[in-house]
C-alpha cells in the first residue's frame, strides 16, 4: 500500500535543518544500535513528525530544557561516534 502524501508549507531550509539535526543526534547518541524510527502523522491541519532512536537517552529532570537555545546536556559520555 502506498503512503499518504501532503503538501507541507513553511521555510524549506529550516524544515531540513530540524530533521537533518534530530537525524544525526539519532545517530550519533545511538552508536550500538541500528534501529530509528520516522514516523509523519497527519493532525487535522497540521503533520507531526517524531524520530524515536534508543540511544543513551536524556536525564528527565533536563528535558524541560532541551528547546532552549545553546541548552547542551553536559553529562553526555563522550563514547559517541561524531
Amino acid at each position: 500500500m502506498e503512503p499518504d502524501s501532503y503538501r507541507v508549507e513553511g521555510d524549506k531550509l529550516r524544515l531540513e535543518q530540524v530533521l537533518v539535526n534530530l537525524l544525526s543526534n539519532a545517530i550519533k547518541y545511538s552508536p550500538a544500535k541500528t534501529d530509528i524510527i520516522i514516523k509523519a502523522e497527519k493532525l487535522e491541519d497540521q503533520i507531526k513528525i517524531s524520530v524515536t532512536d534508543f540511544g543513551i537517552g536524556i536525564a528527565s529532570e533536563k528535558i524541560p530544557r532541551l528547546f532552549e537555545r545553546y541548552f547542551r546536556v553536559e553529562s553526555t559520555p563522550q563514547n559517541f561516534q561524531v
